[in-house]
Protein backbone atom coordinates (compact mmCIF):
# COMPACT_ATOMS: atom_id res chain seq x y z
CA UNK A 1 0.00 0.00 0.00
CA UNK A 2 2.78 2.22 1.11
CA UNK A 3 4.38 2.01 -2.56
CA UNK A 4 1.24 2.34 -4.22
CA UNK A 5 0.76 6.03 -2.43
CA UNK A 6 4.17 6.83 -3.16
CA UNK A 7 4.01 6.35 -7.05
CA UNK A 8 0.96 8.19 -7.00
CA UNK A 9 2.81 10.88 -4.86
CA UNK A 10 5.82 10.66 -7.55
CA UNK A 11 3.40 10.68 -10.54
CA UNK A 12 1.62 13.63 -9.10
CA UNK A 13 4.91 15.42 -8.53
CA UNK A 14 5.90 14.89 -11.94
CA UNK A 15 3.19 16.10 -13.59
CA UNK A 16 2.92 19.52 -11.19
CA UNK A 17 7.03 19.95 -12.35
CA UNK A 18 5.73 18.82 -16.15
CA UNK A 19 8.99 16.97 -16.57
CA UNK A 20 7.36 14.99 -19.47
CA UNK A 21 7.27 18.42 -21.27
CA UNK A 22 10.96 19.46 -20.61
CA UNK A 23 11.95 15.87 -21.33
CA UNK A 24 10.03 15.69 -25.26
CA UNK A 25 11.52 19.73 -25.88
CA UNK A 26 14.66 18.32 -24.89
CA UNK A 27 14.19 15.14 -26.96
CA UNK A 28 12.87 16.79 -30.21
CA UNK A 29 15.24 19.90 -30.12
CA UNK A 30 18.72 17.57 -29.49
CA UNK A 31 17.01 15.03 -32.27
CA UNK A 32 17.03 18.15 -35.12
CA UNK A 33 20.51 19.40 -33.87
CA UNK A 34 22.19 15.60 -34.36
CA UNK A 35 20.05 15.64 -38.08
CA UNK A 36 21.51 19.06 -38.83
CA UNK A 37 24.97 17.91 -37.52
CA UNK A 38 24.67 14.65 -39.78
CA UNK A 39 23.75 16.17 -43.27
CA UNK A 40 27.20 18.97 -42.36
CA UNK A 41 29.29 15.98 -41.81
CA UNK A 42 27.94 13.59 -44.94
CA UNK A 43 28.43 16.82 -47.14
CA UNK A 44 32.07 17.47 -45.73
CA UNK A 45 31.57 20.44 -43.98
CA UNK A 46 32.23 19.22 -40.59
CA UNK A 47 34.60 16.53 -39.12
CA UNK A 48 33.22 13.42 -37.66
CA UNK A 49 34.43 14.45 -34.77
CA UNK A 50 31.64 17.39 -34.71
CA UNK A 51 28.97 14.72 -34.60
CA UNK A 52 30.78 12.29 -31.64
CA UNK A 53 30.82 15.48 -29.45
CA UNK A 54 27.30 16.41 -30.63
CA UNK A 55 26.08 13.17 -29.52
CA UNK A 56 28.22 12.98 -25.99
CA UNK A 57 26.83 16.65 -25.36
CA UNK A 58 22.95 15.23 -26.30
CA UNK A 59 23.22 12.15 -24.12
CA UNK A 60 24.83 14.08 -21.18
CA UNK A 61 21.59 16.63 -21.90
CA UNK A 62 19.06 13.93 -21.10
CA UNK A 63 19.24 14.04 -17.28
CA UNK A 64 20.84 17.68 -17.28
CA UNK A 65 16.84 18.33 -18.82
CA UNK A 66 15.28 15.89 -16.12
CA UNK A 67 17.06 18.20 -13.74
CA UNK A 68 16.13 21.42 -14.58
CA UNK A 69 12.32 20.20 -14.99
CA UNK A 70 12.82 19.04 -11.93
CA UNK A 71 14.26 22.27 -10.18
CA UNK A 72 12.25 24.88 -12.48
CA UNK A 73 8.92 22.98 -14.22
CA UNK A 74 6.48 24.34 -11.59
CA UNK A 75 5.30 28.29 -12.89
CA UNK A 76 6.64 31.17 -11.09
CA UNK A 77 10.35 32.04 -10.32
CA UNK A 78 12.95 29.77 -8.67
CA UNK A 79 16.50 30.51 -6.86
CA UNK A 80 18.57 27.47 -8.03
CA UNK A 81 19.27 25.10 -4.99
CA UNK A 82 22.86 23.99 -4.61
CA UNK A 83 22.02 20.18 -4.97
CA UNK A 84 20.94 21.77 -8.69
CA UNK A 85 24.25 23.30 -9.46
CA UNK A 86 26.16 20.67 -8.21
CA UNK A 87 24.37 17.92 -10.59
CA UNK A 88 24.82 19.91 -13.65
CA UNK A 89 28.47 20.71 -13.31
CA UNK A 90 29.15 17.06 -12.68
CA UNK A 91 27.59 16.47 -15.91
CA UNK A 92 29.06 19.47 -17.68
CA UNK A 93 32.26 18.43 -16.69
CA UNK A 94 31.51 14.03 -17.61
CA UNK A 95 30.75 15.78 -21.09
CA UNK A 96 33.93 17.83 -21.38
CA UNK A 97 35.68 15.43 -20.19
CA UNK A 98 34.56 12.19 -23.08
CA UNK A 99 34.50 15.13 -25.44
CA UNK A 100 38.54 15.33 -24.51
CA UNK A 101 38.97 11.76 -24.88
CA UNK A 102 36.74 11.88 -28.18
CA UNK A 103 39.32 14.62 -29.87
CA UNK A 104 42.25 12.83 -28.98
CA UNK A 105 41.46 9.70 -30.40
CA UNK A 106 40.10 11.72 -33.44
CA UNK A 107 43.64 13.32 -33.76
CA UNK A 108 45.58 10.68 -32.94
CA UNK A 109 43.91 8.47 -35.74
CA UNK A 110 44.45 11.44 -38.14
CA UNK A 111 47.60 12.23 -37.18
CA UNK A 112 48.46 7.79 -37.92
CA UNK A 113 46.53 8.75 -41.47
CA UNK A 114 48.69 12.12 -42.16
CA UNK A 115 52.07 9.55 -41.06
CA UNK A 116 51.03 7.10 -43.36
CA UNK A 117 50.33 9.37 -46.38
CA UNK A 118 53.45 10.98 -45.84
CA UNK A 119 55.53 7.96 -46.25
CA UNK A 120 52.94 7.60 -49.68
CA UNK A 121 51.40 3.97 -48.06
CA UNK A 122 48.19 3.82 -48.88
CA UNK A 123 46.21 2.53 -45.84
CA UNK A 124 43.55 0.93 -47.35
CA UNK A 125 45.21 -1.41 -49.15
CA UNK A 126 46.78 -4.76 -48.27
CA UNK A 127 50.09 -5.93 -48.96
CA UNK A 128 50.51 -9.35 -50.16
CA UNK A 129 53.81 -11.33 -49.68
CA UNK A 130 54.40 -14.63 -51.76
CA UNK A 131 56.35 -17.27 -49.62
CA UNK A 132 59.36 -18.75 -50.98
CA UNK A 133 58.88 -22.75 -51.35
CA UNK A 134 61.23 -24.73 -49.36
CA UNK A 135 59.21 -27.90 -50.09
CA UNK A 136 61.76 -30.97 -51.62
CA UNK A 137 61.74 -31.00 -55.18
CA UNK A 138 59.22 -28.10 -55.67
CA UNK A 139 56.69 -30.24 -55.22
CA UNK A 140 54.50 -27.81 -52.98
CA UNK A 141 55.10 -25.00 -54.71
CA UNK A 142 51.49 -24.52 -55.67
CA UNK A 143 50.48 -23.90 -52.28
Amino acid sequence: MRTWVFAVGLFAEVRKRRLLQWAGGYGAAGFIALEGIDQLVDHGYVPELGYDITLIFYAFGIPAALILGWFHGEKGAQKPPASEVWLLSVLALLALGLSGVATRSYLSAARVTALAAAATLDPRSVAVMYFEDVSQNGERGYL
